[in-house]
């Protein structure tokens, strides 16, 4: 089986690498696409009086994509890659302060923790056992992998109200699905402080905005934990995180 995997990113320079205590921020286009798993591209945007840079990855085929926990293991996103062989990663959901999974959390068809009831964490993500991805605002069917998370942004093509008493500009990881059920991981931040990002009130307006520019029809979005907590870790760009990430989503590669 063929796995279609497209990643574009958009950023300023062909090389630049930020380091300070476990964190780094690679991006490097001078790797021929035979070396990524897709063409990259580099690029900034501006929304309103911001400019941002934005990457994401394209997974048409669900099959090879996985949910793990990393709460207790506590790995770095460079190291549960390297354990898993992951063509690609990206974060989760979030954590409490002792280390558990804020809602429900599903891996490999177990069940790890349960649902809550809140108005931030307000929507799940899952994959059913053919594959089909879904984002709702209800408990899903019973899964091979699924994760509770929040705010919904976007729910069957139309923006959400998201209005938070503290609302911090922060680094953004958003999972949306499109009209093709392909998923979309999608990454916004400011490379002149990568742990910077925009607010999540405008978070459905970036991502209408985003659509314009992949040429791509968004269903249902999602958000996942951001700002120090997350990563974004693949062949030509690497954005690590500063404390653990509670969760990731692994693509396996295509022999796994």
């Amino acid at each position: 089986m063929v796995c279609l995997i497209i990643i574009t990113l958009f950023f300023v320079n062909a090389e630049r690498k930020i380091e300070s205590v476990n964190t780094e921020y690679i991006v490097d286009n001078n790797q021929g696409t035979e070396a990524a798993i897709g063409d990259n591209y580099l690029k900034e945007i501006n929304f309103e009086e911001d400019r941002f840079s934005v990457g994401w990855i394209k997974i048409s085929d669900l099959s090879n994509l996985e949910l793990y926990p990393n709460f207790s293991e506590k790995l770095t996103s460079r190291q549960a890659s390297e354990k898993e062989s992951c063509q690609f990663l990206v974060n989760g959901g979030f954590y409490s302060k002792d280390s558990t999974p804020i809602g429900l959390f599903i891996s490999d068809g177990m069940k790890l923790n349960s649902e809550i009831a809140s108005q931030v964490f307000n929507g799940f993500f899952s994959i059913d056992n053919k594959n089909d991805p879904g984002i709702s605002y209800n408990l899903p069917k019973k899964g091979r992998l699924a994760l509770q998370s929040g705010p919904v942004i976007i729910k069957n093509g139309v923006n959400q109200k998201i209005s938070l008493e503290k609302d911090k500009r922060s680094r953004r990881i958003v999972l949306s699905i499109t009209e093709e059920k392909d998923i979309l991981f999608i990454v916004i931040f400011d490379n002149q402080s990568v742990y910077d990002g925009p607010t999540l009130e405008k978070l459905p307006k970036i991502i209408e905005f985003f659509e314009e520019i992949a040429e791509v029809n968004i269903i249902d979005a999602i958000n996942l934990d951001g700002g120090t907590a997350s990563s974004f870790y693949a062949p030509n760009i690497k954005l690590s995180e500063l404390t653990f990430v509670g969760s990731y989503f692994c693509l396996k590669g295509l022999n796994n």
